[in-house]
Order: structure tokens, then C-alpha cells, then sequence
């Protein structure tokens, strides 16, 4: 009996090792040095056509950030019920009497000093003029409505002008503080769409996306998207 257990014993324990060596066969992972090796593989395909494969632990370096793209942007947003417009901009240029022959200049080739009668007014070149000549100074003058050649919108004195993309229309005025210097200040009204530029670039839901900087990679979370899209309606 005690050598036909021995025997059982044995049989069981050669089974139970072929059982083992199954199991640790089919859970078998690729040996270190056989990852190292494609690793290296991936890195040089990479460096030598970067366009086409992708640096090793870039993409899920890019999907851990995106995965926190709804938080980033609820934190960088407009608070609810806030809204941000650009109605104009101005601009203001100073002609000192050693360039105001520029000014008279810029008159003729507007051609505005051709139509006192639009505004019921002196040519500008005339009352320009009239200021530097005086002892003191402190008049200025309306330019008034300022519109594009092609634009049929408004009725009476007005001049024309081409108006840079986004402005719907202008005022303008030329101010003399002093007898000598000659101030000119443009008002420049945006159209419907640029006003809201900068609020629709707060406003707007970003993705993360990676950019190569030098010889890493720069992660552009929402936050950042937004700083940079907003600068870009500002300009």
C-alpha cells in the first residue's frame, strides 16, 4: 500500500508541475532586452521620419492631458452671464511742425481737402492753416462719418476712405492743444463680428494638443489655448 501511494503521490505532483509550467507559459511577456530593443527601434524610426511615427509615450502622455480638458476649461471660462465686447478702437497720431507737411499730404491723397461743402466746413487743409498760424491755438476740427467708397448705408456729410477689415466705420477729428502741434484721433468702430472676437475666444471649448519645442514637446492645455487665442482677437 505505501509504495502504490508513493506512486499516486508522484503522479499527482508531475501533473500538478505540467499544470504549473502551462500557466507560466501562457502569462509569458516579451523578455526585457526583446522591449529595450523596440523601444530603440521606435526612437529611430521616430528621429527619422518624426512626421510619421510618433515619439514612444507621446500619445498617451497626450491622452493623460486631455483627460482633464473639461475641468481646465470650466475653470478658465467666462463666469455665466459675462460677456466681453470690443466696440472701437482709437488711435491717436501727433504731427509736430517738422512733419506736418505729412498731414496736408495724407489730405490730398484721402482727397478730403476736395469737399468742404459734404460737411458745411473749411477744407482741413485751410483750417490747419488758419491754426498754426494763430497765437494760441485750442480748435479742432470734425472729420465727421467716415466710410468705405462702396458704402451707401448713411445719408449727408460724410468722406471716404478704405477702413482696414473688421471696422464697420470711422470718426475722426485733428485737435491743435497748442498753436504748433497738430493731434489727429480716429475712432474706429468694429463690426458686429470683431466686437465679439475677444469674448468668443474666452468663450470658446479647447482641446490639449502637443507641439514640438526644441528637442521636447510643449502640452497646450485649454488654459493656455484660451491666453493665446484671445491675444490673437486682440491683435
Amino acid at each position: 500500500m505505501g509504495d502504490r501511494e508513493e506512486e499516486l503521490s508522484g503522479e499527482g505532483q508531475e501533473a500538478g508541475a505540467d499544470d504549473s509550467v502551462d500557466k507560466r507559459a501562457a502569462t509569458t511577456t516579451r523578455a526585457p532586452h526583446q522591449e529595450s530593443k523596440a523601444l530603440r527601434w521606435r526612437l529611430r524610426l521616430h528621429h527619422r521620419w518624426p512626421a510619421i511615427f510618433p515619439e514612444p509615450g507621446l500619445s498617451e502622455m497626450l491622452e493623460f492631458y486631455r483627460s482633464r480638458d473639461v475641468e481646465k476649461n470650466a475653470e478658465s471660462a467666462l463666469p455665466d452671464g459675462l460677456e466681453i465686447r470690443l466696440e472701437a478702437i482709437w488711435v491717436v497720431e501727433v504731427y509736430p511742425p517738422t512733419l506736418i507737411r505729412h498731414l496736408y499730404q495724407d489730405l490730398d491723397r484721402l482727397d478730403w481737402n476736395k469737399d468742404p461743402d459734404k460737411l458745411d466746413q473749411a477744407p482741413v487743409g485751410d483750417f490747419i492753416t488758419q491754426q498754426r498760424e494763430s497765437t494760441r491755438g485750442g480748435g479742432w476740427i470734425n472729420l465727421g462719418l467716415i466710410l468705405r467708397p462702396t458704402d451707401s448705408r448713411f445719408l449727408g456729410g460724410h468722406r471716404r476712405a478704405k477702413l482696414p477689415a473688421g471696422v464697420d466705420h470711422a470718426m475722426g477729428g485733428i485737435h491743435f492743444p497748442t498753436a504748433s502741434p497738430a493731434v489727429v484721433v480716429m475712432t474706429f468702430v468694429l463690426d458686429a463680428s470683431s466686437a465679439r472676437g475677444i469674448n468668443d475666444a474666452l468663450t470658446r471649448t479647447y482641446r490639449t494638443e502637443v507641439r514640438r519645442v526644441g528637442v521636447g514637446y510643449a502640452f497646450d492645455e485649454p488654459p493656455e489655448r484660451r491666453i493665446a487665442a484671445r491675444a490673437r482677437a486682440h491683435s
